[in-house]
């Protein structure tokens, strides 16, 4: 039996690099810095024009790349696809760049790997490489370089498709525990834009990198200072998902916003929250003008946290006469890759709910339940949407909503909320979700499953057929008026109680045909003993 190779841990590969010599260090550093695998050829290009030496004090060659290389391979410290391991990516650029070659092997890289290129030798024309720009991205983060960074980030956002960049220092930076005298040494731009993803990335997946309440204390103390007072709107959301409304309340009138929006976006969801539903909608439309006007688009609605609270709202105030406002939203908001999705798709379900349409509701949430959203608050909208529609859902998967409630209660305690009121309703033992509900966000006035009416679905079929009807639309006539041609028919089975709705029929006088209503007709046909 083969034994299992147990890999070297982080400390391990730290220590072995440490030991290296110059020559194989230097390779090293340069592949944290290059960051993506090369080919040697374009390795060896970029080596050179370091202008830094190899052991035996000549320019680098093929041979002595190829030796640091082997000795690089067989200490593990290498990939197989011959870059930097994961592991040490960030450690190893770090020092790179602080190293007394640092300067030498950033420029190196900038020169070797450009984000244009030209397309031919004949022609003037340019192709942009976004895998270069996104490692230039990086680069400049390690340089401490402000400028280059600010704008190959717009360049990646304008040019490198639905990825923002944002999303790439989520992915690079989100797990990794980041030294605070090194992220202190950064400038402010950088800093802010390493913090936001972090707790970006915390706030749609619902897991914190391990250094995230740390990060979150520095910047809550720095966020009066000048430089990073933009900090303040990531600090207002993670506040606002761990139910502290009056902090948030409090922290609005401090935030710099130019255009109204995070202003006005923040008053309507505390609005929301706190019961004030007519209050939160004037700020939810408020701020939608004012986005619609900033961005230059009428169709277009709010994203996010905020976008989904809006939507709430708008199905709370039980208003037939809004859902073409939510509907509209929804279109708008569907139509743009989003990490919120899930959630406004599970509110969509809501909304047809409400609508009588319970088939296409049910349809919807059996996909979002196939591929349930890593963001935490729409999937927990897709489980409110799933105990709207049949509690007997909320029974199924019981054991994966306390499973998602144990994981949240402590760190985003207004979506963990939403499972506890949902389990207190279902669960055997409700107790421990009560008591959660009464410690946890006191000044959160609203019930998140009484957003919409939950009502039986023979009651929602009585509802939508009131509607086609056009019941209690029109005012009573001052004399008898011309007989309707709609008659609406039902059967109903005293056997098992069910109430099948029939075809209707406007042949002859008031929907009669041979002189009996279309229902007893097909009761009739159904049992002749029934006349």
């Amino acid at each position: 039996m083969t034994a299992i190779r147990k890999l070297p841990s982080e400390a391990d590969l730290w220590h072995r690099y440490a030991r290296l010599p110059t020559g194989s260090k230097q390779v090293l550093r340069l592949k944290s810095l290059v960051f993506l695998p090369t080919n040697k050829t374009a390795f060896l290009d970029c080596l050179t024009q370091s202008g830094l030496r190899a052991p035996d004090g000549k320019a680098w060659s093929s041979r002595s790349v190829n030796l640091a290389l082997e000795e690089l391979l067989g200490q593990g410290l290498l990939a197989e696809d011959l870059a930097c391991p994961p592991a040490l990516l960030h450690p190893v650029a770090v020092d790179a760049a602080a190293s007394a070659d640092g300067e030498l092997l950033v420029a190196a890289a900038l020169r070797a790997f450009p984000a244009r290129r030209s397309t031919s030798y004949y022609s003037s024309g340019e192709q942009l490489d976004c895998d270069a720009v996104r490692r230039l991205i990086r680069l400049a983060i390690y340089a401490n370089d402000a400028d280059a960074f600010s704008t190959n980030w717009d360049l990646h956002d304008k040019k490198c498709g639905a990825a923002r960049a944002a999303d790439l220092l989520g992915l690079l930076f989100a797990a990794l525990p980041l030294a605070p005298g090194w992220l202190a040494s950064r400038h402010p731009v950088i800093q802010l834009a390493l913090f936001d993803a972090k707790l970006s990335a915390f706030l749609r997946t619902g897991v914190p990198g391990p250094d995230l309440p740390t990060l979150l204390d520095h910047y809550r103390a720095q966020q009066h200072e000048g430089s990073f007072a933009a900090v303040r709107p990531a600090l207002l959301l993670f506040d606002l998902l761990a139910g502290k409304l009056d902090d948030v309340h409090r922290g609005i009138a401090a935030v710099d916003d130019p255009v109204g929006v995070v202003r006005q976006v923040f008053e309507g969801t505390v609005a929301f929250l706190q019961g004030r539903n007519e209050e939160a909608l004037q700020h939810y439309r408020d701020a939608l003008k004012l986005h619609r006007k900033q961005v230059g688009k009428r169709k277009v609605f709010l994203d996010g946290v905020h976008g989904l609270c809006f939507l709430m709202a708008l199905l709370r105030a039980n208003d037939a006469a809004l859902q073409a406002e939510a509907q509209a939203g929804l279109d708008a908001e569907l139509s743009n890759p989003s990490a919120y999705a899930g959630g406004f798709r599970a509110l969509q379900a809501l909304l047809w709910l409400a609508q009588g349409l319970e088939p296409k509701a049910r349809e919807l949430l059996g996909q979002l339940r196939a591929a349930m959203p890593a963001e935490p608050l729409s999937a927990a909208c897709v489980a409110l949407a799933e105990h709207a529609v049949d509690p007997d859902l909320t029974h199924a998967h019981q054991a994966d909503l306390h499973a998602r409630f144990e994981q949240l209660k402590a760190q985003l305690p207004l979506v963990a909320r939403i499972y506890a009121e949902i389990l207190a309703s279902v669960a055997a033992s409700p107790g421990p979700y009560k008591a959660y509900l009464s410690e946890a966000g006191q000044n959160v006035g609203i019930a998140f499953t009484q957003i919409i009416q939950v009502r039986q679905p023979w009651e929602r079929a009585l509802e939508s057929l009131d509607a086609f009807l056009g019941a209690g639309t029109s005012k009573a006539a001052s004399g008898p008026g011309p007989h309707k041609a709609k008659r609406l028919a039902w059967f109903l089975d005293p056997n098992t109680r069910a109430v099948e709705v029939a075809e209707q029929s406007a042949r002859g006088r008031d929907g009669w045909t041979d002189g009996r209503p279309v229902a007893m007709k097909r009761l009739h046909e159904r049992d002749p003993r029934l006349d």
